[in-house]
């Protein structure tokens, strides 16, 4: 079976499926191997992370924020009173 590209969001739950395969309780961490075991055969990890990511590092809280970024808002109305 031909794997396919995995996208950054592959990536991410690769991630996650890992550290729960590792810290997982009870039978967290077989069901959690066994889909990582899935996911692995099924996608192809070995290219580079579309977003120019190390693969299987999730995002910086600066990207994760958002595109205006974690403490920058919106500037404020005045109401026309």
């Amino acid at each position: 079976m031909k794997q396919k590209l995995a996208s950054p969001k592959i990536h991410e739950l690769r991630a996650k499926l890992k550290t729960l395969a590792e810290r997982g309780i009870n039978g967290e961490k077989d069901v959690a191997q066994a889909k990582l075991a899935r996911l692995e055969k099924r996608y192809d990890f070995n290219t580079p992370n579309v977003r120019g990511m190390v693969p299987g590092l999730p995002l910086s809280p600066i990207h994760a924020a958002g595109p205006r970024g974690p403490y920058r808002q919106r500037p404020h109305r005045e109401n026309p009173r």
